[in-house]
């Protein structure tokens, strides 16, 4: 919050969840809130770990070369600006570090998102994730086997 001006909120963090995405009332509300804090000159970032289209959000893999396209994307808007900043990221490598717009006087902060979704997973209940499902929707023919390799050499072995 930026005390300087009556505790306005300077970044808004947005993790999303499968309703920001679907279609419906929910994904409207969700883009009309980032639009409102757009105006209101918030910055806000949006970290999609999600598999699946992205057709109905601020910015969808239409807006972005083919070549930048990857398994997921974290985006970053500065109201300062009004630019868009997008970070790609493949199953394949850990996650990004991104940087945080603060306030226009402030530099960003790097934030290192696989310390902290580490940190979310060891802290939070995940353990009971069932990695012997495949993930819906299905990932692509290369990324699977890469996974099932994955999970493989991370499972325990009886004596």
């Amino acid at each position: 919050m930026d005390i300087t001006k009556g505790n306005q909120i300077v970044t808004v963090i947005e993790v999303l969840s499968p309703w920001n995405k679907r279609a419906g009332k929910l994904n409207r509300k969700y883009v009309r809130m980032l639009r409102d804090f757009e105006a209101s000159g918030t910055n806000w970032v949006e970290i999609d770990l999600l598999r699946g289209s992205r057709n109905r959000l601020t910015v969808s893999w239409k807006d972005m070369p083919a070549q930048d396209r990857a398994d997921y994307l974290a985006t970053t808007y500065r109201a300062d600006d009004e630019s868009v900043s997008a970070y790609p990221i493949s199953i394949r490598q850990p996650l990004p570090t991104m940087l945080i717009p603060l306030r226009d006087t402030d530099g960003d902060f790097a934030l290192n998102l696989q310390e902290a979704l580490d940190r979310v997973y060891l802290e939070g209940r995940f353990s009971s994730a069932d990695y012997s499902k495949p993930p819906v929707p299905p990932l692509r023919e290369q990324e699977a086997e890469w996974a099932a390799e994955l999970i493989a050499s991370h499972s325990t072995k009886p004596e």
